[in-house]
């Protein structure tokens, strides 16, 4: 039976169960943010995510099943992504509510999240100008097949597990805007940290590749130039 017949025969309470039970692994959630930026291969997805590919498999099974993640074909070759916008919405709203809910779970967050008590966060609008007269560098600490889906134009890709080898190739001096997926991405921390250890300035964005797209602002895709 595949996940289209499971879900036919669905009341909308058993839909919602079974989308609360999707959501409630860590690593599906993972997985999830992972595909609001693409359409990648189980190979690729279990790369990123350091599991084997039959974890994998179980867990988009179980996304699927709930109706978060469909497949498609290219080359030759199974691609998965979001079911839709909507789930990108949800994934937002998820992370509103753990940000605003009881103390120790906003605590726990911002303790992933965050490198310094005062670290800036800017809107991306605010910062296009700079990035453009080229006075800020921005360094994306995303994965690469990330990177290839969607950046900011002129954004250095840099995976954060790369950022000790590479560091030659990181700005001098300056202010460095780290990018990465959402508010609470914890890439971002940890490229922000190390950045400051080299004594440059940096700061990150709080927006993610969808909310500069939803706000007209420039995309490119493929390799850096």
């Amino acid at each position: 039976m595949n996940p289209t017949e499971l879900r036919s025969g669905d009341t909308l309470d058993g839909k919602v169960a079974r989308i609360g039970k999707a959501l409630s692994s860590r690593r599906r959630l993972e997985l999830l943010d992972t595909l609001r930026d693409g359409s990648y291969s189980i190979y690729t997805l279990t790369r990123q995510a350091g599991i084997s590919r039959s974890v994998a498999s179980q867990h988009l099974w179980v996304l699927s099943c709930a109706g978060l993640v469909v497949t498609r074909r290219e080359r030759g070759c199974v691609l998965y992504q979001i079911a839709g916008e909507h789930v990108s919405q949800a994934l937002q709203m998820l992370t509103a509510v753990a940000g605003g809910g009881p103390p120790q779970v906003c605590q726990d967050i911002r303790g992933h999240t965050e490198t310094h008590e005062d670290e800036p966060l800017k809107d991306g609008e605010s910062l296009l100008d700079r990035i453009r007269e080229g006075t800020l560098a921005v360094v994306d600490v995303r994965p690469a097949e990330e990177y290839r889906a969607g950046h900011i134009p002129g954004a250095v890709s840099v995976p954060v597990e790369e950022l000790s080898r590479r560091e030659g190739e990181l700005p001098k001096k300056g202010e460095v805007m780290v990018f990465c997926r959402e508010p609470y991405c914890t890439f971002a921390a940890q490229a922000i940290s190390f950045l400051s250890r080299e004594g440059l300035s940096a700061i990150r964005t709080q927006d993610g590749i969808e909310d500069w797209q939803s706000h007209g602002l420039p995309v490119s895709t493929g390799d850096m130039p």
